[in-house]
């Protein structure tokens, strides 16, 4: 069975063979707000465990989830831990507009086409994460900061991520 088939009977499924394992808690990752509502309407209707945390890819250049998964996760009382708070490196502070090398490990070693156009600067998104970068690097700077503190979820105001 696959998550797109069913993916409350899945998480439901997932919550329970984690009970029979003796794992604490159960979270789900890159769940859509309706498959985490489904999620949790499963496990109370079938008086389960249900997920306690969702991870969502959440960083300043990829924040989606402000308009629906963390609301959802703020209504059944989940912790969000954000995936990639960096941005896939971007917001580490290396990357911006005046590097000298814009290669990384993760660069040179993505073996998939799909991931590895994440950092084709060819593509004009791209191009607008890079400016992003560049600018977060200047305030962040001119604040005192690095780049990476800046851009670390927990210092946002919303209580839901950690």
């Amino acid at each position: 069975m696959s998550t797109r088939s069913c993916p409350a009977a899945v998480a439901a499924r997932i919550v329970v063979l984690a009970t029979k394992v003796k794992i604490r808690y159960a979270g789900s990752s890159t769940f859509a707000p309706s498959t985490i509502v489904q999620a949790q309407w499963t496990a109370e209707r079938r008086q389960r465990e249900r997920f306690v945390c969702e991870q969502p890819p959440y960083s300043l250049l990829v924040r989606g989830v402000e308009a629906d998964v963390l609301p959802t996760c703020e209504t059944y009382r989940m912790g969000v831990l954000a995936w990639s708070p960096p941005a896939g490196g971007r917001l580490s502070g290396r990357w911006h507009r005046d590097a000298a090398d814009l290669s990384s490990h993760r660069t040179r070693t993505m073996p998939f086409r799909t991931t590895s156009a994440h950092y084709d600067l060819d593509i004009p998104g791209n191009q607008a994460k890079l400016d992003a970068a560049t600018e977060l690097a200047g305030i962040a700077d001119d604040a005192g900061y690095s780049a990476a503190v800046l851009s670390d979820p927990k210092h946002r105001r919303r209580a839901v991520v950690r």
